[in-house]
């Protein structure tokens, strides 16, 4: 063969292997690609796969955590229902005795000390006006208790701004709020009908003054960013409350605060507190009293709950029923309310102002 010859067998192989070795690489490329992206998918599905089994383990966790937390709950149940086993044929089988003794409690004692002043060294005349401040002292030292409900209502007061704050308190007694606002740098005074409560008060060093509310409310000019009256609603008589609450609203600056505790007659005990005190009118249902707020136009009232005490048999279902005390608080419109106003029937059917 000549050269000539084997230069052209050269060049037909070489046409004929090239291309076939250029469109291997491009299947060899392509499949490779195709590996890579089934690789990714398979990647991304074990991802999402490791995210599902972690959120149901998460789940797992939680259901274990409150199905323990509900053993331990019912385990405590069980067991205190194991300690009163021995009591229930005592507490339901057997019958109370036709009488039973008592001796009372040294309430008298009680508020002696708290008074600092024996009642029998006054005069009759001094013993007769100063029943109510020994009267309201029988319960001992209630000042920890009651700085536990002041506690709630300090942040209701603090919503007006600083410069502007000044309280009046109405039914001051012994000045216990009072001196708790002082604690908490909150400028306030304070009024009572009764001389003696007002001198406690003003013995420690609290602006306190012997008037009555509605005359006070009525000829004064002060202007007040909040306006307090702690078991006070329930002296008044059924004719007056309507323009106790209009007095004060006109009392009150734009925005400023009312509150008005009483008795939470939704309790089972309600009526024993209220009727321990003798100097009080009606008993308040939180609906009656929160209606006449706002009929004499204060903006959405709001009930706090306080003083709780929890009976046997009462549901927590129904947390309105655990509690003393209720107290309802209300803003004043921004803008100042009219002086004409129409008292509101009185709870008990009768005119206002007719005499009872």
């Amino acid at each position: 063969m000549t050269l000539t010859g084997m230069k052209t067998r050269l060049r037909a192989w070489l046409s004929h292997v090239i291309p076939s070795t250029r469109a291997q690489q491009r299947r060899a490329w392509a499949e490779l690609a195709r590996t890579q992206a089934e690789l990714a998918q398979t990647q991304a599905e074990q991802a999402q796969t490791q995210a599902t089994l972690a959120g149901a383990q998460a789940q797992l966790t939680a259901h274990a955590t409150d199905n323990q937390r509900y053993h331990q709950s019912h385990q405590t149940r069980l067991n205190r229902l194991e300690q009163l086993m021995p009591l229930l044929p005592q507490v339901f089988l057997q019958p109370p005795p036709f009488a039973w003794h008592a001796p009372t409690a040294d309430w008298l004692g009680t508020a002696q000390a708290r008074i600092a002043r024996q009642a029998d060294a006054t005069q009759p005349i001094d013993k007769e006006r100063d029943f109510y401040s020994y009267y309201s002292e029988i319960g001992g030292d209630h000042r920890p208790l009651l700085r536990e409900q002041y506690r709630c209502y300090l942040p209701i007061i603090r919503q007006v701004p600083a410069q502007a704050r000044r309280v009046l308190d109405i039914g001051a007694g012994a000045g216990e709020w009072l001196e708790y606002l002082r604690e908490h740098r909150i400028a306030a005074v304070g009024i009572d009908c009764d001389s003696q409560e007002a001198a406690r008060a003003r013995r420690a060093g609290l602006d306190v003054e012997e008037a009555d509310a509605l005359n006070y409310l009525q000829t004064g000019t002060e202007i007040f960013s909040a306006i307090t009256l702690f078991q006070v609603i329930e002296h008044l008589p059924p004719r007056s409350l309507g323009a106790m609450l209009q007095f004060c609203l006109r009392r009150l600056s734009p925005g400023g605060i009312l509150m008005v505790e009483t008795i939470n007659l939704r309790h089972p005990l309600a009526f024993q507190g209220f009727y321990t005190d003798p100097t009080h009118q009606i008993p308040l249902a939180d609906t009656y009293l929160g209606f006449l707020m706002q009929w004499v136009g204060f903006q959405q009232p709001r009930l706090i709950y306080t003083l709780p005490e929890p009976i046997a048999g009462l549901s927590q279902d129904d947390p309105t029923r655990l509690y003393r005390n209720y107290t309802l608080w209300a803003a004043s419109p921004l803008k100042s309310p009219p002086n004409d106003y129409e008292l509101p029937p009185s709870p008990r059917g009768r005119e206002p102002g007719r005499d009872e």
